[in-house]
């Protein structure tokens, strides 16, 4: 008898029992360990992979942003799609892809194949982000909620700060272990999240997933891919190019009625016109920075009012 609760016996607890809370918190700390170090560790290779990619310093730029665009703007969407399919599915499928494409990624030949990896990097960072909270929720009493989420951003913060450090030792041995070091640890998730997770959640089936209504599930996800491309044109000059990136992003955060992301890039719509060597615009740059302004008080993000008079201050003098 006793054999034969042996056999059957599965690593973790029910779900029921006290202390299947740190089970879970166990694995979401794993989950932001992994998407927070991700970043740290790239910044340290991007030199060697310049080298040996054969690749320009905006496309390395465009690598990194990937991955940080697909992971924030995702998030809604993921965790939408999650309460659909099930939380424990997602977040378990989320580390095996993180895992994939990182293994793909170190085998990138070119600039273009590595953005794409990391976009679906990007794609598997957000089902984690969107998961991790909503997983600890699930299993954690409304009083002790504070430390569970606690622990999951130190957890982060400490992969933010050892990515560099675990960067460097793994360049020393080769950029692509900057990615291949992810695989062991994503399937280790994946396996540790299906062991010891459990479905607490009941799936949303009323509501459904429209794929083509993207006001209500992607919340204008091209508008940050704008304002990165008018970004990073205005530091190398081409003005044009800028503006025209610029009016895209603010035309899609006006139709979806984001104003916080209209006021992003209307502050740096001006502060590029303050930029522009010679042919700088004083006038525009104020109109831009003054609606800026308005749009942060608003929504309530006064730092951000201060930032922009701090700049306008900075100018004039």
């Amino acid at each position: 008898m006793n054999v034969k609760n042996i056999g059957r016996r599965r690593l973790g607890v029910a779900a029921e029992h006290p202390n299947y809370k740190w089970w879970a918190l166990s694995c979401t700390s794993l989950g932001m360990l992994l998407a927070t170090l991700n970043s740290g560790t790239l910044i340290i290779a991007l030199p060697d992979l310049e080298r040996s990619l054969r690749t320009p310093l905006l496309t390395l730029v465009w690598v990194i942003l990937a991955y940080m665009i697909a992971s924030t703007v995702l998030v809604l969407t993921a965790g939408r799609l999650s309460d659909l399919f099930g939380r424990k599915k997602a977040y378990v499928g989320s580390f095996i892809l993180f895992s994939l494409a990182s293994l793909g990624a170190g085998f990138s030949s070119g600039g273009t194949e590595l953005i794409l990896w990391r976009i679906l990097q990007g794609i598997g960072g957000a089902f984690l982000f969107a998961n991790a909270p909503a997983l600890v929720t699930d299993a954690f009493p409304k009083d002790q909620l504070g430390i569970a989420m606690g622990t999951n951003t130190m957890v982060a913060a400490i992969g933010l700060v050892l990515g560099p450090v675990l960067g460097g030792a793994l360049v020393a041995i080769s950029w692509h272990w900057v990615f291949w070091f992810n695989v062991p640890l994503g399937l280790l998730g994946a396996l540790w999240g299906g062991l010891v997770l459990h479905e607490l959640a009941k799936q949303d089936t009323q509501r459904g997933f429209d794929l083509l209504e993207p006001g209500r599930n992607w919340y204008g996800l091209p508008a940050p891919v704008w304002l990165a491309h008018g970004m990073l044109a205005s530091t190398q000059g081409r003005w044009d190019e800028a503006t025209r990136a610029f009016e895209q992003a603010i035309s899609i955060n006006r139709q979806y009625r984001l104003p916080y992301d209209e006021a992003k890039v209307l502050r740096e719509y001006g502060l590029m016109y303050l930029a522009r060597h010679g042919d700088g615009d004083p006038e525009l740059a104020h109109t831009k920075l003054q609606a800026s302004s308005t749009l942060f008080e608003t929504v309530g993000a006064q730092r951000e009012v201060e930032r922009i008079l701090a700049k306008k201050e900075v100018s004039r003098g």
